[in-house]
């Protein structure tokens, strides 16, 4: 399901060009059909050539040509350098990978992708996903795309609380780069935001600036919100005259006087130099005459590897068990085991395709069927810890919808032996350390024994909302809501509907202390021994990006 935030950037229409693009953070659906016809589908799109493209950063699993992929690879080196070389962000190594699935046309793109689309942004724990449909070569139209992908370079590598209107003006800012021969144009209008501004009643900057999200907005006023935070920052980065002072030092000033408790409007004020309403005025008046300033930054000022990436073919097996990840990941689920199955018989020793047949069923609840396979895959892959993680996993979604308390410690025992084992070998992979910080925060266990793993996992994949969540509980647990709402503060500001200054996160806390509390007093009901009627439930999940199998490397 799309959030309410989430569908209003759906409705925002990137311009005309090579890729148009809308955002959702999570996508679930199924494809009806016949079993047959879905086999038909399942073999007709892995028999199709299929190139794996690797880049520094990057790996795109491609039906487009090997050049229009080569391309868009270089693309996005040089768009990640962009993102660095206009922050402070840390240059530190992502902690997990960034996986593109470009299709080369739009029938088979939407088979995974939302209605409507051509392309669409998951982030997730293990890895992040990029879906997208290929019109021409490059990155031209892919707004919202880069949008979000700014927000996972940046929330990922800088421990600061940014307000949301910078927070989104500035992904938006960089969304539009035009990635040219020798230069990336920087400061385009979005064609979506002209529109607005054509059509929308003006919202006071104050007004923007004060906003803690946008969800709590009147229509009109979300519906603003991104086109005035976006004005707002192009103004403040590169409309200003020189001796308006260095906009990198007032941001730092403002965030200083607003963490002290200034209010936002006065502490904007001191820190930029400039009366709100003369902005409102000036940056109104710009966008009337439609003079926006776009400037040129050479491309070869940029630190990036540029070097040629790598390509090979991938098998018909391959092309099956990938396809099966990501119809796992898309939550179509009749999809995956068929994907899955045809990837076992072209390739029985392929252990992705076995992991994921083992996840297939263990989303159905069908315990049972599901351990052999993970058994398998790790027979075949022993010293992989992604499939030693796949296994975990199992266990412990096992011991969540266990009958008896005996069961779930034998079953959280196998997972903590197992999530420990893909840590030794393993030790920067955050998933990891984050269902094992997890596992201690069930009912009946203790979560002082899971906030060391929780906060490390916090700490190599912040932009993550699972792994934020899971430390804020597991803070809760040990009594330290201080921590718990600076963390709240940290990653959730800018999707909280409460516009108070402080408080915002009280009702949010409040529930899951409420949700903690109503866990512990079913497990007390929870027999030692369970009965024969209470054995195996068939209790399944949802699939999400964080829990399904990984892609061969």
């Amino acid at each position: 399901m799309l959030s309410y935030e989430q569908r209003g950037k759906m409705s925002r229409v990137s311009r005309v060009g090579l890729l148009v693009l809308v955002i959702a953070s999570a996508f679930l659906g199924c494809q009806s059909g016949s079993a047959g016809s879905t086999q038909r589908r399942a073999a007709q799109l892995a028999q199709k050539p299929w190139v794996v493209v690797n880049s520094a950063r990057f790996e795109i699993f491609s039906s487009m040509s090997e050049e229009a992929t080569k391309a868009l690879a270089l693309d996005l080196e040089r768009f990640h350098a962009l993102v660095y070389a206009t922050t402070t962000a840390a240059k530190r190594p992502s902690s997990i990978p960034t996986r593109i699935y470009a299709f080369d046309n739009p029938r088979d793109y939407g088979r995974f992708g939302p209605e409507g689309s051509a392309g669409v942004f998951m982030p997730g724990l293990r890895s992040n996903a990029i879906l997208v449909t290929d019109y021409s070569v490059g990155l031209g139209a892919a707004d919202l795309i880069l949008h979000e992908y700014v927000h996972f370079v940046v929330r990922n590598n800088t421990a600061t609380a940014y307000p949301t209107w910078y927070d989104e003006g500035f992904a938006d800012f960089l969304s539009t780069a035009q990635i040219h021969k020798d230069m990336i144009a920087v400061g385009a209008t979005p064609r979506s935001h002209i529109r607005t501004f054509e059509m929308g009643e003006w919202v006071p900057i104050r007004q923007i600036i004060s906003a803690i999200g946008t969800r709590s907005y009147e229509f009109k006023e979300e519906w603003m919100f991104y086109p005035e935070a976006w004005a707002l920052v192009h103004y403040l980065t590169l409309d200003r005259p020189r001796e308006a002072g260095s906009f990198p030092e007032q941001l730092a000033r403002y965030l200083e006087l607003t963490k002290r408790g200034a209010k936002p409007a006065p502490a904007f004020e001191t820190a930029f130099g400039e009366d709100l309403s003369k902005i409102d005025f000036t940056i109104r008046r710009k966008i009337d005459s439609g003079k926006m300033r776009v400037i040129g930054i050479p491309i070869a000022s940029l630190d990036f590897d540029d070097s040629e990436p790598s390509v090979r073919i991938a098998t018909e097996a391959e092309a099956s068990a990938r396809m099966g990840v990501l119809a796992l990941r898309t939550g179509q689920m009749k999809e995956a085991g068929q994907y899955f199955r045809q990837a076992a018989e072209l390739d029985p020793t392929n252990a992705t395709a076995q992991a994921g047949l083992g996840c297939y069923h263990k989303f159905g609840g069908r315990f049972e069927e599901a351990e052999p396979f993970f058994e398998k895959a790790l027979e075949l892959s022993p010293q992989d810890p992604w499939i030693q993680l796949d296994l975990a996993e199992f266990y412990m979604a096992r011991a969540e919808q266990a009958t008896s308390r005996k069961v779930r410690r034998s079953d959280l025992a196998q997972a903590r032996r197992l999530f420990r084992a893909v840590i030794e070998m393993a030790p920067e992979i955050p998933e990891a350390h984050a269902k094992l910080g997890r596992s201690y925060l069930l009912a009946g266990e203790s979560a002082k024994d899971g906030i060391d793993s929780l906060e490390k996992a916090f700490k190599m994949l912040p932009s993550s909302f699972v792994v934020a969540r899971s430390y804020v509980a597991g803070n809760l647990a040990l009594g330290e809501r201080a921590i718990a709402e600076d963390v709240m503060r940290l990653v959730f500001a800018s999707r909280m509907a409460d516009k108070k200054e402080k408080g915002s996160f009280d009702e949010e806390l409040d529930e899951m202390e409420k949700s903690r509390e109503k866990a512990e007093q079913e497990f007390a009901k929870l027999p030692e021994i369970e009965s024969e009627t209470d054995a195996n439930p068939e209790q399944g999940g949802s699939p999400d990006a964080n829990d399904v199998p990984a892609e061969a490397p």
